[in-house]
């Protein structure tokens, strides 16, 4: 990755970072992966927060996922990581993440930033890994305990139509910056990198949004 910028170590700016994607998406789990790591080498990682925002597809059938992963593969070629280690296209169950992205929000205010990225994580490898069905209940039950969401919390969310609200503030915030496809990247609300980008790119991102700002 690049040096240190010195304007950029010296600058105290939060830089907000936005991921519009699904859960069932895999170039959305591949550019989480990477986002992440621009965070862990940009010079003030503290400065930054990281937060899933769901903007759901909708369910695909079983050739649209063996394509996108197929994508996705061919984009992860290009990383310097095994990003898809692990994905078995084979055994994927076509879902609507809906519920999930629920639980998502769940997350993000029950735990912040941490456990959201955690539960995210956990999907996507029960996803593309494990060939569960996260549009289960119950698979959903398990894996949010898995990954640290209270349990009660849970089993009423899903019950319920809890956090549909936030599932739905997040799509129309995507609408309002015209994003209709996943991912897309929004720094500050300012700055954005549409699809799978390489980490050099989203550190460059987080760089060009402070100095801008400084």
């Amino acid at each position: 990755m690049s040096t240190t910028n010195q304007q950029v170590a010296d600058s105290s700016t939060a830089v907000d970072l936005e991921l519009w994607g699904d859960l069932v998406s895999p170039l959305s789990w591949v550019v989480k992966q990477r986002l992440e790591a621009a965070v862990h080498a940009f010079e003030r990682p503290s400065d930054v927060t990281v937060t899933w925002r769901a903007l759901v597809q909708g369910p695909t059938d079983e050739d649209a996922v063996r394509r996108a992963v197929a994508d996705a593969a061919e984009v992860a070629r290009s990383g310097d990581d095994d990003e898809l280690v692990g994905f078995d296209p084979e055994r994927i169950v076509p879902a609507d993440s809906r519920d999930a992205q629920r639980l998502i929000a769940l997350a993000l205010a029950q735990g912040g930033h941490g456990l959201q990225s955690a539960a995210v994580e956990r999907f996507c490898r029960a996803h593309f890994a494990e060939g569960l069905d996260i549009a289960d209940h119950q698979v959903l039950q398990r894996l949010g305990a898995e990954c640290g969401l209270d349990e009660r919390r849970t089993a009423a969310v899903l019950a319920a139509d809890d956090y549909e609200d936030a599932v739905r503030a997040d799509e129309d915030a995507a609408r309002s910056l015209g994003i209709t496809q996943v991912p897309v990247v929004v720094a500050n609300r300012s700055a954005a990198l549409t699809g799978a980008r390489s980490a050099d790119d989203y550190l460059a991102l987080l760089r060009g949004v402070v100095t801008a700002a400084g």
